[in-house]
């Protein structure tokens, strides 16, 4: 069975996003990091070919 969550493939992408995030996406990890909202959150998470800013895996959300 194909891998289609974070791809190693993706790993470099994925890490200068997170380097050279915008700053509205810095406030809202700030909110989101370390379950302050109550649920886990991932940021620059990669789902098949796509690199998502923000994914709940508990609810399967993405925010982008």
């Amino acid at each position: 069975m194909e891998k289609i969550f974070n791809r190693k493939e993706n790993k470099f992408l994925r890490k200068k996003l997170r380097q050279e995030m915008p700053k509205g996406e810095i406030l809202l990890w700030q909110r989101l990091n370390n379950k302050k909202m109550g649920y886990k959150f991932r940021r620059q998470y990669s789902i098949g070919s796509y690199v998502v800013d923000f994914y709940c895996p508990q609810f399967k959300l993405v925010i982008e």
